[in-house]
């Protein structure tokens, strides 16, 4: 558990750190792009968003009965709910495989 000070907590989490790293990997290889790396940039913005696209081809077709609860318990991941102040959205997709004979 990370300590509380008056202006926010000390430290960054697992998952932050995760993100920095993430998001300084993908800027850092866009910049040394050969169409940008001898171009003055101007200004990086950064959106705390993240977007997530789950499909799911099951071979029971009753379970598709159950994609409300599915996609609630997707939402509850340890590590989404350790993201606060990040915009995640994300959605499942169930569709039950077609016999083919």
């Amino acid at each position: 558990m990370r300590e509380r000070i008056v202006d926010g907590l000390i430290g960054y989490d697992s998952t932050e750190l995760l993100l920095i790293t993430l998001g300084n990997c993908t800027l850092g290889w866009l910049l040394s792009n050969r169409l940008l790396k001898d171009e003055e940039v101007i200004r990086v913005a950064k959106r705390r968003k993240i977007d997530i696209s789950i499909e799911i081809e099951v071979t029971d077709p009753a379970l598709l009965d159950h994609a409300e609860r599915l996609d609630a318990a997707s939402r509850s991941c340890p590590i989404r709910n350790t993201l606060v102040g990040v915009d995640i959205s994300s959605s499942l997709r169930l569709t039950a495989a077609s016999d083919i004979t």
